[in-house]
């Protein structure tokens, strides 16, 4: 691939995700990509999967039209809430736990 090609898909890979239209962009960047490596490569490969992946959660994307109805698009406040809601068990005033029990105490199983 020459450098032509690899500005050009490094242009359009920054073209932003956050319209309805953003998924369609990146399946067209990442085809016209794929045919500038050699079809027998590991990049090959990796492209290949990845037009497979987006092409088949394409409707999970649609993050302009989920913006515009007032939904978060990121995880981090889901990440967030699980952190503080597996802190908060695992801190309750009083509690004992053994090394063995603190992954599973997050089911509540306390000992003390």
């Amino acid at each position: 691939m020459g450098a032509t090609g690899r500005l050009r898909f490094e242009k359009r890979r920054e073209r932003p995700l956050l319209d309805d239209n953003g998924v369609d962009n990146l399946l067209r960047a990442l085809k016209r990509y794929a045919k500038l490596l050699p079809a027998d490569s590991d990049a090959h490969d990796v492209v290949s999967r990845a037009i497979k992946h987006f092409a088949r959660n394409r409707e999970r994307m649609r993050y302009g039209t989920f913006l515009a109805m007032g939904l978060p698009i990121g995880s981090g406040h889901v990440e967030s809430a699980a952190k503080n809601i597996v802190a908060h068990r695992l801190k309750r005033s009083g509690m004992r736990w053994s090394a063995r029990r603190k992954f599973k105490g997050v089911s509540g199983a306390a000992t003390g």
